[in-house]
């Protein structure tokens, strides 16, 4: 392993991390002016703690910014045929959101289900990541795509 490799990979930890704060900051920010008025079809609004899937808004800002975040992540640390660098950025961001739960008692105040819990916190945070990941894949890998990053100037960098 280089130490360019070994740099990418903890870049790629702590943006995880960095983004997931981000993200939790803006929720508790916007909670009552935005994020909590919306609720799942026809269920009241719900009145739990401000987390990234207690509301459709939520949730829905939550996927976008980590599948936007993965995105870039990917065209900026990887260049073609290197591993991607996502499963650094997954568990950056998998630490900070435990920690967020862990902190928080009403998300994890029933013993019974905390299994169920953290394997929702996970698919939540590995989904959007995934599919980041393939988008940034298909645009390096797809004749539009070289085409398109023909024509940025410095964009070499991502078909080498």
């Amino acid at each position: 392993m280089s130490r360019s490799e070994d740099y990418s990979r903890s870049t790629a930890y702590i943006l995880g991390g960095i983004v997931i704060a981000a993200v939790y900051g803006i929720l508790l920010i916007g909670w009552n002016a935005f994020f909590a008025n919306s609720s799942w079809r026809g269920d009241p609004i719900p009145q739990g703690p401000p987390f990234f899937g207690t509301t459709p808004r939520s949730l829905y800002f939550f996927n976008t910014v980590m599948s936007c975040a993965s995105f870039f992540l990917a065209m900026s640390l990887i260049r073609r045929g290197k591993r991607p660098q996502a499963a650094f950025f997954f568990f950056g961001a998998l630490t900070v959101a435990f920690v967020v739960w862990l902190v928080i008692p009403q998300l994890h105040d029933h013993q019974h289900a905390v299994p169920i819990d953290l394997m929702i916190l996970v698919t939540q945070i590995g989904f959007p990541i995934l599919i980041g990941r393939g988008l940034a894949g298909a645009f390096t890998e797809t004749a539009i795509g070289r085409r398109f990053l023909s024509r940025i100037p410095g964009a070499s960098y991502w078909t080498e």
